[in-house]
């Protein structure tokens, strides 16, 4: 079944329907060529829409100028809602598996097989919940005797250190010179 029906611009949309299912598509016209299969989504039937006016003109040659004048279209007509609903189904848009293969933006991409398993997304991902808080501390952090153990450890290293370097300083200004004149400044030559 072929229905054309006027819509805003200067395009016209064809109702055309499955052979096999009876699944109804509303397909513009510029995209319904003689000789050009269409297949439907609900059934995957592949057919040749009828297309009003039989066979398309013959193409005009190279050396014959074109006449073309461009209809103007009277304003679509506006009826109530309720007598346009009840005298035909709302009508749904062409789905990309029915159009017919032509050079349209994506036309290079490849399409998914008919046959092919259904792409299921992901579950998203549940929202995590902030850590819990540390728990209360025991021992040496929960009087802050922490801290002050670990500075009077530093600086009984330092001490142990400095201690070394004087008690074995000669050692030292022989195994590094420079260290002569750190002593010296000191006061411990």
């Amino acid at each position: 079944m072929l229905a054309g029906n006027a819509s805003l611009g200067h395009s016209i949309d064809m109702r055309i329907e499955c052979p096999a299912c009876a699944a109804a598509y509303d397909v513009p016209d510029t995209l319904l060529k003689p000789g050009r299969p269409v297949r439907c989504v609900r059934c995957n039937a592949l057919w040749q829409p009828d297309l009003p006016g039989g066979e398309p003109p013959a193409e005009p040659s190279a050396a014959e100028p074109l006449d073309v004048e461009t209809p103007t279209l009277p304003p679509p007509a506006v009826e109530p809602v309720a007598e346009a609903s009840r005298r035909k189904p709302p009508l749904r848009r062409l789905p990309d598996a029915l159009a017919p293969e032509s050079p349209l933006p994506g036309a290079g991409m490849p399409r998914r097989p008919a046959n092919a398993a259904p792409v299921r997304a992901e579950p998203p991902l549940q929202a995590r919940r902030p850590p819990a808080p540390p728990p209360p501390q025991t021992g040496l952090g929960a009087s802050g005797t922490a801290p002050v153990v670990a500075w009077v450890a530093s600086i009984l290293i330092l001490a142990a250190v400095a201690g070394g370097l004087v008690a074995y300083r000669e050692a030292v200004m022989e195994a590094w010179p420079p260290a002569a004149r750190l002593f010296s400044a000191l006061g411990l030559r």
